[in-house]
C-alpha cells in the first residue's frame, strides 16, 4: 500500500473555483493550501444521488451532519482526503470515509460590537486623561 495521494485528487489550484470540505466539522478549504495542516490534502467530489445514490448516502451518513443530506450534493461538492483510511482518498479496501462523530458545533460566541457612540465616549475620556497628566 503506498502512501501517495492519487493524482485526481490533488490540484493544487482547484478546477472552478474553491474547495470546501462537507465532512462533520473540517474546516479544510482549497484557498489556504499553503498551510502547515492543509499539506497534501487532496479533493475527492461527493458521489452524485442519480449516479450513484447508494454510496453517496453512506457518505452523507458517515459525514455526520444533521444538516445534510441528498438535496444538499451539487456537482461542487467535495470531502477532503484527511477522512478516508490512510489519507489518501478512497480506495478498493476503503471506499467510504470514516465515520464521523456526531459532535455538535456550538454557535460561536461573539462580543457584542460597540456602538459609534461607546466608542466616541470612550476616546474622549482618553483624550480626557491624557491632558491631565499633559497638565501636571
Amino acid at each position: 500500500m503506498t502512501n501517495k495521494i492519487d493524482a485526481r485528487y490533488t490540484s493544487a489550484v482547484p478546477r472552478g473555483g474553491t474547495k470546501h470540505c462537507c465532512y462533520g466539522l473540517c474546516r479544510s478549504d482549497s484557498r489556504y493550501s499553503d498551510r502547515e495542516y492543509m499539506q497534501g490534502v487532496g479533493w475527492i467530489p461527493f458521489p452524485k444521488p442519480r449516479k450513484d445514490l447508494d454510496r453517496c448516502l453512506r457518505w452523507i451518513a458517515a459525514c455526520g451532519r444533521a444538516d445534510f443530506g441528498v438535496d444538499n450534493i451539487r456537482r461542487w461538492t467535495y470531502i477532503c482526503t484527511k477522512h478516508f483510511v490512510g489519507g489518501n482518498g478512497p480506495s478498493e479496501d476503503h471506499p467510504d470515509p470514516i465515520q464521523a462523530c456526531n459532535a455538535t458545533s456550538s454557535p460561536i460566541q461573539r462580543r457584542p460590537k460597540e456602538s459609534k457612540m461607546d466608542q466616541k465616549r470612550k476616546l474622549e475620556a482618553a483624550e480626557a486623561l491624557v491632558s491631565l497628566t499633559e497638565d501636571s
